[in-house]
């Protein structure tokens, strides 16, 4: 972002309006050019005009981030002049984007900064004084922008084509159909700040582009340059603080001999025509470096007889984990018996043995089971020892169940 350096020597105001006062005098260093021009652009000059004695303008510099664009215009002649816009300068900080949007809000402020500006002006002297202003503040990005004013100070928006539009309007008594003091012009100021003259506040809202140029200028310079010269030195080569310091020094060359003023902003396209070249001028070189790598590699592929694929670096396989350091020795051993072929030994067993028949494959046979005939089962055996007969000739009760199941007839 394209941001101008601004160092202005301001002495303070003399304590009495006889003792010398030393003029504002603004040098506007001419900053680096960066490579990256997108966003918001800022400039701003002030040059004391040959009419007064010393610089009765005042404005907010364009620092590298400012929260508001402003100038003011002080009136009265001497230290009035000067005290006065600088006060003026300072109530302006206080304005805010929220307070813009509110017609009561911003005319309780001005109000306020009339008294603010009349009592810093009694502290130096007891002549009457007073200043104009336009301030703008920005919202959304810089895209908008709320302007108020008072007196004769000016907005512009200057688009790709034409002429200047111009955002305000003056507070003159030839506009607002007045009829001047016998010391005055039609074109002299009937609104400022300082003196009482102020009744509502005027405002109004202004979108910003990518390309425009918001411009704030005192009526030392838009007096003074036409609308088409203006156009053609703010659509100019160099940065926007040359610009304005060109503007400046043409209200001063057309015969000016006020105070000139001039702030500017001006947005620029993050991705403009020239970046969209240079993107793809990047883009085609690294392309083309890639593929001049790929086809070299697969050439020498080539040249060596190999196919793509082998000619891929392969990836070396990883190494078996060991299995276990313990020696085979301190493993336990038991001996195994192989059976002869064609025979399968039985297996040791704790029951009782019972020869078993084997087959020639080798396969052992069921041991064999005596099957009873059909519809004829056998009692089962008594563990018991025998029933003792009674005295009587009869069997123990004891034993009257097993006698009942031994009596089984077929059905």
């Amino acid at each position: 972002m394209n941001t101008p350096v601004l160092s202005a020597v301001r002495e303070p105001v003399a304590a009495s309006p006889n003792a010398p006062i030393t003029p504002i005098m603004v040098r506007a260093a001419e900053p680096p050019r960066p490579w990256w021009r997108g966003g918001i652009e800022f400039g701003a000059a002030s040059l004391p005009g040959s009419y007064h004695e010393e610089n009765e303008d005042s404005f907010i510099p364009a620092l590298p981030a400012p929260s508001r664009l402003a100038v003011a215009d002080g009136v009265g002649g001497g230290a009035r002049g000067r005290v006065a816009s600088q006060a003026l300068i300072e109530r302006i900080r206080q304005l805010t984007p929220a307070l813009l949007a509110r017609p009561a809000r911003l005319r309780q402020w001005l109000f306020d900064a009339d008294d603010a500006v009349a009592a810093e002006i009694a502290r130096y002297t007891d002549r009457p004084g007073a200043s104009t202003f336009v301030a703008a503040l920005p919202q959304w990005g810089w895209r908008r922008w709320r302007i108020t004013w008072a007196g004769d100070c000016r907005a512009y928006r200057l688009r790709g084509r034409g002429e200047p539009r111009l955002l305000t309007r003056d507070d003159t008594y030839g506009h607002l159909n007045e009829t001047p003091p016998p010391n005055a012009e039609a074109d002299d100021p009937a609104r400022m700040v300082g003196n009482g003259a102020v009744e509502e506040a005027n405002r109004v809202v202004a979108a910003l582009r990518c390309g425009e140029i918001l411009l704030l200028c005192s009526d030392g310079v838009h007096k003074m340059v036409p609308a088409e010269q203006m156009a053609g030195i703010l659509r100019g080569a160099g940065s926007l603080n040359t610009r304005c310091r060109k503007l400046a020094a043409a209200a001063h060359a057309n015969g000016g001999t006020d105070d000139a003023t001039v702030v500017a902003a001006q947005r620029h396209r993050w991705f403009g025509l020239g970046d969209a070249v240079w993107a793809l001028t990047f883009a085609a070189l690294v392309a083309g470096a890639s593929s001049m790598l790929f086809f070299d590699r697969f050439e020498r592929a080539l040249a060596r007889g190999e196919t793509p694929t082998q000619a891929r670096p392969s990836v070396p396989a990883k190494a078996p984990k060991p299995h276990s350091t313990v020696p085979e020795s301190s493993l336990p051993h038991w001996p195994v018996k192989t059976p002869p072929a064609g025979a399968i030994s039985a297996p040791e067993s704790p029951l009782p043995h019972w020869p078993v028949e084997t087959l020639p494959a080798g396969l052992p046979l069921p041991m064999p089971v005596e099957i009873p005939p059909l519809g004829r089962v056998p009692p089962p055996v008594s563990k018991l020892p025998p029933a003792t007969p009674s005295p009587s000739g009869h069997r123990s009760n004891s034993n009257r169940h097993w006698e009942n199941r031994s009596r089984w007839t077929p059905p």
